[in-house]
């Protein structure tokens, strides 16, 4: 070969082997411990895939170019509880609770509502709504609806009574709110002996139909709060107290006899 000749390149070919897809469990088999209650040993793909899908479960970022078996997680069973039967109110439960809402309005309240029925029977909303208009009015929840229907239309008497009604400087003062955390000065706003056997009234109808009241401070509220900021409803034969959770005030009427009867919430 001259020094002109320049040598021919030598080109080496490298052949890659095809990926081998197998059904042996990514990293070998070992239990799998996130997609059930308890952990369940699994070997193949195939076991994996099935013990997903059962769970109504699929792979995300799958590992392979072909995942296996396009499992979709099966859809959610409805509820299909038959509803349960509830009695109508009567006028007088009816209008209880009417005028309620105007007791919590007057003394800035608000309220949720929940269904015990619907809790035992696990469904997976227990909130029941009050839904009121000029003919009728019921508590609608996911087992049933509670109904007052008269044939004359809505009576507002009750209701209107208390929204005419306001709190003066006389119903004003200071008194000692109590909790496991020691006690506190608050403002306590005293309530009439009408509004008194109005909560006792209310909190008894509704507990009558099985459902559960929680009342939050207006004052507090700004729709981040859960149970445990509900204010503290004590009532007894002679006394109602209703304690903001976060200490800012009182409604009260009446004394606690100390003997531990009545409803304590």
């Amino acid at each position: 070969m001259s020094d002109d000749e320049t040598p021919q390149e030598k080109k080496t070919t490298i052949t890659v082997p095809a990926a081998v897809h197998t059904d042996r469990l990514w990293d070998g088999p070992r239990y799998i411990e996130n997609a059930s209650a308890e952990p369940v040993y699994i070997e193949t793909k195939k076991e994996y895939w099935d013990h997903l899908a059962k769970h109504g479960m699929r792979m995300k970022g799958q590992q392979e170019s072909d995942p296996g078996p396009h499992y979709d997680p099966a859809p959610a069973a409805p509820e299909t509880l038959p509803p349960l039967e509830r009695r109508e109110f009567t006028r007088r439960e009816a209008e209880v609770i009417l005028a309620s809402k105007a007791f919590r309005q007057k003394y800035g309240i608000k309220e949720t509502v929940h269904c015990n029925r619907c809790f035992a029977r696990k469904l997976s909303v227990w909130l029941a709504k009050v839904h009121v208009t000029n003919k009728k009015f019921g508590v609608i929840c996911q087992c049933g609806v509670a109904l007052y229907n008269p044939e004359g239309g809505m009576t507002n008497e009750g209701m209107n009574r208390f929204a005419n009604s306001s709190a003066t400087s006389d119903n004003l003062g200071m008194g000692v709110l109590t909790s496991q955390f020691g006690g506190r000065m608050v403002p306590v706003t005293a309530i009439e002996r009408d509004e008194a056997s109005l909560v006792r009234a209310y909190w008894s109808v509704m507990q009558n139909f099985d459902y559960d009241l929680r009342w939050f401070c207006g004052n507090c509220f700004d729709g981040s709060q859960d149970e445990d900021d509900s204010m503290g409803v004590r009532i007894t034969p002679t006394s109602v107290a209703v304690a903001c959770a976060n200490f800012c005030r009182m409604l009260a009427y009446g004394r606690d006899d100390g003997s531990g009867a009545g409803l304590l919430h």
